[in-house]
């Protein structure tokens, strides 16, 4: 230990004596591994970290799926009360729905609510908080009796954040009134700060019992009587002596149970149970992917870190070699002077491992900014935490020994007669000696390319995506939802509201147009889609029929939207319950079921369910995207609102002027209209588009950062390789100069080295990103992956670039007084 403390401070008084190059070190590996730090720290909740309850290794989730299809499904509520009561292998078995939109105002006793707001929830099981082990701050979690008869006891627990947001943080508020979809709910209690998050991703903030499921979620009140509607995450706690796999086995045995009992709704029933933490990885199975390969991004930039640092190790390393000679000559054994080498680079790595936590702290907050547009809060706890700060130690080390085991060897290597004699000035004279640093050099350059194509494609891609014809006109729009539903409105009241709605809307000035749709053409999710069947046709099976997706809409919806009417009509205030159904259908539906010229009078259904209507097609609009920028040509069916009901509808405005003024009008038309009714996800078309191109600039921007990093260390490296050859060729420089040798040739002495390293790094990072470029496809919109222009204009920036950062030592060389130069040998 003694040796090893003296090594240390050596290696610290050693870095205190070339400031310049320590700082560039650690600040070059502070950004690699901070940015390695920063995606580890977004995966570790979702990935690695446990719930933090009481033994969460007992914590399970049981699934409900089919056997042949998806196993990881959800559950009945019929099932999931059938294994509660019989369940051996667990001490409870809990439930919840998640997420649960919820319109919340003040209740009563504080003069009514301001304005109504929605706000997300949970329907849950009474032994929820029990199960999972957890104490409310404030209060206390439900009872039994409060989740055995269904809309009997109107109770809530709402979140420490709702608490200290929307109730002012008061101490008294158990006991109050919440009110919840115009029903005044009770509260019981306020969860704890770190309540944790059973459904990853999205917090909740308010719980109600599962008895209230109705009056929670007016629009589907059939859910806790129907055994075929699986709409339950179901999590139980193992009895401390029961074995993951016993559970396994107890569940395999309800599951034929259960088919054989209700044959129905339980075909292929199996019911598959994993820790909680296993449970989370194979939900978040779309986010794992994307996590890694961001990861693997910024591995890139720590790699190229590496590579930089690594060249000015082994430059530094050749300077010292007549002081490894030195030592070894007065008995300093090899192991000796390796340990001393190692000490030096772990002190650099470890470093830059403290300011890489640091930068990671800064990095992380502006990647959780970087969440989609969505109507509901994405939340992460990314959190520096053991498991963190362990990655980070570990990347420090790993990187620590990489960076010293090419120097080292290249140090002790050597031939100390001649390291004696010729010094510093000895190693310009062995050419292999610099050929691991060329190789480093040219492999900097080739990363540093590789990223800057892709940052190039990335940005070329957001730029078509901007381009991209959509079907409609997003400028002057502006779009508002409103759920009738969460109000308890029937089918006839939410028709008359939305109908007095519009009509109030239309009569305000500046309106130019306005409708109604139950789905915004590229938002999150979809309305639904189904199989064709178009009335004449020869019988096709079911599974070969056409997929065509649908909306519902109110009439003048393509006027508010500017979709071009290509014939017949629009849908009328005619086109009512009773009457004969209608739709119209977009141009790609015409084309991919051959409706021939003109379909209008067709025909077809989504369903082939005798009681199915058979819908008339009245008119023919322009193709759109509907999903997402990069889908090809959809068909897609509008149906009308009025003779198709739909609760959460989307009110589209086309206003004359900047539609955020008319956000206000907005939310007054509505509470004028009913109070109890929250209007939510405001926001102008434009701003809609966001969802749509987020995918575009959230790789356009991670991809440029990253080739920015790559950038900017490669320069480092190409600047440090020429002053050292500077350095090291003083003295010839200087005879040079003497002989009168003018300042182009002394450039071109010291350049023409690093001319052909960046030709040889050019020519790898062009290939291998030619290579590669199919990877990119998927991200890219309107674009080849192969993009000429992108091929061309990242090697001539990294060009221009790489001769900027030489030009400073150059020119140093070119000034170099003889004098001088020779004195110093």
């Amino acid at each position: 230990m003694s040796i090893f403390a003296q090594d240390i401070r050596y290696g610290l008084r050693a870095l205190l004596r070339q400031k310049g190059f320590a700082t560039v070190a650690i600040l070059t590996l502070a950004l690699g591994i901070g940015a390695n730090t920063a995606i580890f720290s977004l995966l570790n909740p979702l990935l690695f970290r446990p719930l933090r309850v009481p033994d969460a290794e007992r914590l399970c989730r049981v699934f409900s799926g089919r056997s042949g299809g998806n196993l990881y499904a959800r559950m009945s509520y019929p099932n999931y009360t059938d294994l509660r009561a019989n369940l051996q292998a667990f001490e409870s078995l809990s439930a919840s729905s998640w997420p649960v939109p919820f319109s919340m105002g003040l209740g009563t006793e504080q003069g009514g609510p301001s304005q109504t707001e929605v706000v997300w929830g949970a329907v849950v099981s009474g032994n929820y908080f029990t199960t999972l082990g957890v104490r409310t701050a404030l209060g206390r979690p439900f009872l039994p009796e409060e989740d055995s008869v269904p809309d009997a006891r109107p109770v809530v627990i709402v979140s420490h954040r709702l608490w200290q947001r929307k109730l002012a943080a008061d101490a008294g508020v158990i006991g109050r009134a919440l009110r919840l979809n115009s029903r005044e709910f009770t509260i019981i209690g306020v969860a704890a700060s770190h309540m944790p998050q059973t459904e990853p991703l999205f917090p909740a903030d308010l719980w109600v019992p599962m008895m209230m499921q109705a009056q929670a979620m007016p629009d589907q009140a059939h859910k806790l009587t129907s055994r075929g509607e699986t709409w339950l995450s179901v999590f139980g706690r193992l009895r401390p002596e029961v074995s993951l796999t016993q559970a396994r086995a107890e569940l395999d045995t309800w599951a034929r149970r259960l088919e054989q009992s209700y044959p129905g709704e339980n075909r292929r029933l199996v019911l598959p149970v994993s820790t909680e933490q296993d449970s989370r990885a194979r939900q978040l199975s779309g986010v794992a992917p994307l996590g890694w390969g961001l990861l693997g991004l910024v591995a890139l930039v720590l790699l190229i870190a590496c590579a930089n640092i690594a060249s000015l190790l082994l430059a530094r390393a050749l300077a010292r070699q007549r002081e490894f000679a030195i030592r070894a000559s007065v008995g300093a054994s090899r192991s000796r002077l390796v340990r001393q080498l190692l000490t030096e680079t772990l002190l650099i790595s470890l470093i830059g491992g403290l300011g890489g936590l640091a930068m990671a702290s800064a990095a992380t907050r502006g990647l959780l900014a970087l969440t989609p547009p969505l109507p509901i809060e994405i939340a992460v706890d990314a959190g520096i935490d053991v498991r963190v700060m362990l990655f980070t130690l570990v990347v420090s080390v790993a990187t620590g020994l990489l960076l010293g085991i090419l120097p080292t060897i290249r140090s002790v290597k050597q031939d100390l007669t001649s390291a004696l004699k010729h010094g510093d000035a000895g190693t310009s004279r062995t050419r292999t000696r610099m050929l691991a640093r060329d190789v480093l050099v040219v492999g900097q350059i080739a990363v540093s390319l590789i990223l800057l194509i892709a940052a190039g494609l990335c940005v070329r891609s957001l730029q078509q995506a901007q381009h991209i014809s959509v079907g409609f006109d997003p400028e002057n729009r502006l779009l508002a939802t409103v759920d009738v539903g969460r109000a308890g409105y029937s089918q006839e009241q939410g028709v008359t509201f939305q109908t007095r709605l519009l009509e109030e809307v239309r009569a305000f000035p500046g309106i130019v147009a306005a409708s109604f749709t139950a789905h915004p053409q590229l938002g999150p999710g979809y309305l639904g889609d189904g199989r064709l069947y178009v009335e004449g046709e020869a019988p096709v099976p079911d599974d070969q029929r056409p997929v065509v997706y649908y909306d519902k809409v109110a009439p003048r919806y393509f006027e508010a939207m500017g979709t071009p009417l290509l014939s017949g009509r629009d849908f009328t205030e005619q086109d009512r319950v009773g009457m004969r159904s209608v739709g119209i259908v977009n141009e790609a539906l015409v084309r991919g079921i051959g409706l021939g010229e003109s379909p209008i009078g067709k025909r077809l259904r989504l369903s082939n369910a005798p009681t199915a209507p058979w819908i008339e097609i009245i008119g023919v609009v322009a193709d759109g995207k509907y999903q997402s920028l990069g889908e090809p040509p959809q068909r897609h069916l509008y149906l009308t609102s009025l003779q198709n009901f739909h609760s959460a509808m989307t009110l589209v405005l086309h206003t004359s002027g900047d539609p955020r003024s008319y956000m206000q009008l907005v939310r007054s038309l509505v509470q004028k209209l009913d109070p109890d009714l929250p209007v939510t996800d405001v926001r102008t078309m434009n701003e809609h588009l966001g969802f749509a191109l987020y995918p575009a600039r959230v790789s356009a921007l991670l991809f440029t950062v990253s080739g920015g990093l790559g950038l900017l260390l490669a320069m480092i490296g190409v600047y440090g390789l020429l002053a050292f050859v500077v350095r090291q060729r003083t003295r010839e420089v200087g005879i040079r100069i003497a002989l009168g040798a003018r300042s182009r040739d002394v450039v071109w002495l010291v350049a023409r080295n690093t001319i052909v390293l960046l030709a040889a790094g050019l020519g790898l990072g062009l290939f291998a990103a030619y290579s590669a470029a199919g990877m990119m496809a998927k991200l890219l919109y309107g674009l080849n992956a192969r993009d000429p222009l992108t091929f061309v204009a990242a090697p001539v920036f990294l060009l221009l670039t790489a001769v900027v950062a030489a030009a400073v030592p150059a020119r140093q060389a070119s000034k170099v007084d003889p004098l001088v130069a020779l004195r110093a040998e």
